[in-house]
């Protein structure tokens, strides 16, 4: 079997050698995705070259597998004529999503080379927002009369085949075009042919070109269809949506969650990491982070005042803690990174199940949060217990845990075995509360940013990174003089 270099050499040199016939038997023994991909890598001309050697719906279907940037260049160079045939294979919404992509000067071009009608169903995709289902649905559909026989379904649907596309589902429409159900295509053929449409139908649930694209995908999980028709505020139909455009939603949704939840604005990244210029992606990121510099000023506030009541306060000071500050402070990181990546487990388990309506205020309490404090409590638990031993193994390779000198100062004589000893324990048991206490903000953060109208998956990783750092730090110090104030 070739590898991918020889085969592009192979359609190189087929088009180079303008070898019409063999070009064309070459693009149907394979996917044409895999031809698009290795068109992908010709030149300007070799591209042109190639397109001019196909027919025109085999170039159609290439085309839609090419990048923004290979389709704008295409447009630009292309005659008229061609640019005409090679948009009359498109779809609408393809067509649409193409005008989306390109810049103003190729859209003109482009939408001077489409007929009227198309222009006008254009234009009526266009009307829609970005995140509203009436701008991404297809147009291009074939629906029934109520009052059809099924032969005459089957002859409406063989006349649009080349036109429309080609799905599993057909709606029917009563005179006012008004969806009343749908039948599937293997109804319609081993039913009688004589057989009124409107006796072999179910109903369907439906979009409206107004809802929203979460809206649709939620539709979709919920409703076992390819495909779900689209009617617009008079119920009338005048679209549908198919799988393929709910598998594009969610893939868009799952990468804008990722990126916010890592405290980088979606809205600045392009579909291509490559792609992405070093603006951009400096942009994208450069904001939350700049907030969380500043949010961590809390931390450093915290961490000198205690450092400071350690060395200077004569009663903290008597129990012999000034002589250990750099060992307090060398175990706050793994105190503040438990308790960030505890937070963040839990937000991130949170903001999914916000998302798949799985969370209301009815059950948040029971169903929710008690459990996460469970979990916390439980994760806790181990941790401290582990954290303890981690400690008593690493002080044991410093040698700190075989000294057994009693400090000139501490009135407590306790050792410095005594001290490492009963500060390990403090760090292990300030990491069970800081475990809790992250869960439960955790699970507060993205509710919050429910109720208040803001994206929790936004909220949740610049509030949990400030506000876990510092509160786990106080409590790090907190219980760590209160355990020696005990003893």
């Amino acid at each position: 079997m070739l590898d991918l270099q020889t085969k592009n050499s192979l359609l190189v040199e087929l088009v180079n050698g303008k070898k019409i016939n063999q070009v064309r038997n070459y693009t149907k023994q394979k996917p044409l995705s895999e031809i698009a991909e290795e068109v992908s890598q010709f030149n300007q001309f070799q591209r042109i070259l190639f397109f001019r050697m196909l027919d025109t719906a085999t170039a159609g279907e290439i085309f839609t597998y090419f990048s923004p940037e290979i389709q704008t260049k295409l447009v630009k160079s292309l005659p008229n004529e061609m640019i005409s045939k090679l948009l009359d294979e498109l779809y609408v919404d393809e067509i649409v999503e193409l005008l989306d992509e390109v810049p103003d000067n190729v859209a003109k071009r482009i939408l001077r080379n489409i007929d009227t009608d198309t222009r006008k169903q254009v234009n009526q995709l266009l009307q829609y927002s970005d995140d509203q289902i009436g701008s991404f649905m297809s147009v291009d559909i074939v629906y029934l009369s109520n009052e059809f026989t099924c032969m005459q379904a089957l002859e409406k649907i063989r006349q649009y085949k080349d036109i429309s596309e080609l799905v599993h589902y057909y709606y029917v429409v009563d005179k006012q075009k008004r969806i009343i159900g749908a039948t599937t295509l293997e109804d319609i053929v081993f039913s009688d042919p004589q057989l009124k449409i409107d006796k072999i139908i179910f109903q369907v649930p439906f979009l409206v070109t107004t809802d929203k694209k979460e809206h649709a995908a939620e539709v979709f999980a919920k409703n076992d269809f390819s495909v779900l028709p689209v009617v617009n505020t008079a119920q009338r139909l005048i679209g549908m949506v198919t799988s393929d455009n709910i598998i594009d939603i969610v893939k868009e949704k799952a990468t804008s969650d990722i990126y916010k939840l890592a405290g980088i604005l979606p809205q600045e990244v392009d579909d291509s990491y490559i792609k992405t210029s070093l603006k951009k992606l400096v942009k994208s990121r450069i904001f939350w982070l700049i907030i969380l510099m500043f949010g961590s000023s809390l931390s450093q506030f915290i961490i000198q005042e205690f450092t400071n009541a350690i060395s200077q306060n004569n009663t903290i000071k008597s129990i012999g803690l000034s002589s250990f500050i750099t060992t307090i402070v060398s175990m706050i990181p793994v105190i503040s990174g438990s308790a960030g990546n505890a937070g963040s487990q839990s937000a991130t388990t949170i903001v999914r199940a916000i998302s798949l309506k799985e969370v209301s205020r009815t059950n948040f309490i029971s169903k929710v949060l008690l459990k996460e404090v469970s979990v916390g409590f439980v994760i806790g638990t181990i941790l401290m217990v582990l954290n303890f031993l981690r400690l008593v193994v690493y002080f044991t390779l410093t040698g700190d845990i075989q000294n057994g000198k009693i400090l000139e100062n501490s009135i407590s004589n306790l050792t410095v075995r005594d001290y490492i000893l009963l500060i390990s324990f403090a760090s292990s048991l300030s990491l069970l509360f800081v475990i809790i206490f992250s869960k439960i903000l955790g699970t507060l953060i993205p509710m919050l940013a429910k109720r208040i109208k803001r994206d929790p998956a936004v909220m949740s990783a610049p509030i949990l990174a400030t506000v876990t750092d510092s509160v786990a730090t106080l409590i790090f110090f907190g219980i760590t003089i209160v355990v020696f104030l005990i003893i």
